[in-house]
């Protein structure tokens, strides 16, 4: 192996250890969030929103990493494709941090804990949104479009999912009286969840487009 070719892996292996740390964070980001808001967990819920200039730092660091290594390889083919791929992932893996920011956030403005039916529906949903980012994140970390296609398969039910919690969420907040903030908290916590299903098809696309140049 010539040096440049050891510069160039050993650049690209830094790139995927990045990868990798930034994804374990955003995905404990993601559980705390939901715990934090099931259970009116205050401490929780801080560290969570103080953990996030963590991954903006990290996305950052990121960023300027794939950047460097374009400047610094000129890459073509599946390199180009693959830091490209991140560099777009790298916005999804902030925005779900953000989005574990904004349940937060809603949590600590709620009275109490939500009631059984609705922590059930929530649970239900932060699952499936759960098991879809972990899934399009190892598809992508293992460069495996197989998994890339499972993830894609595990977004599809939550929307449904999200629909019958809505309905649920309006049934329930009129036979507990809730008050208006705390089931917009619940809605706001929901609407997140669906969201991070978004981002995790996103990334199951990025891995496709790395891999194959779908």
């Amino acid at each position: 192996m010539s040096h440049y070719e050891e510069r160039l892996e050993r650049d690209l292996k830094e790139i995927r250890t990045r990868v990798r740390a930034v994804s374990d964070l955003v995905e404990d980001q993601v559980r705390d969030a939901v715990q934090a808001l099931l259970h009116q967990d205050v401490g929780l819920a801080n560290q969570v929103i103080l953990q996030d200039r963590i991954i903006n730092r990290e996305t950052r660091n990121l960023d300027q990493l794939c950047h460097g290594f374009v400047v610094r390889h000129l890459p073509v083919a599946h390199h180009l494709r693959y830091i490209s791929a991140i560099i777009r992932m790298d916005v999804a893996l902030e925005r779900v941090g953000d989005y574990a920011v904004t349940v937060c956030r809603h949590s600590l403005r709620c009275s109490a804990p939500p009631p059984p039916e609705i922590a059930r529906d929530i649970e239900l949903v932060a699952q499936q949104a759960r098991d879809s980012l972990a899934e399009a994140l190892r598809s992508f970390n293992e460069e495996d479009t197989e998994t890339a296609q499972k993830a894609l398969g595990l977004t599809r039910p939550v929307d449904t999912t999200h629909d019958k919690a809505f309905e649920d969420l309006v049934s329930a907040g009129e036979a507990h009286d809730q008050p208006i903030r705390d089931l917009f908290a619940y809605l706001r916590a929901l609407y997140v969840l669906l969201r991070v299903s978004d981002q995790a098809e996103n990334i199951a696309q990025e891995t496709l487009f790395a891999v194959d140049g779908e």
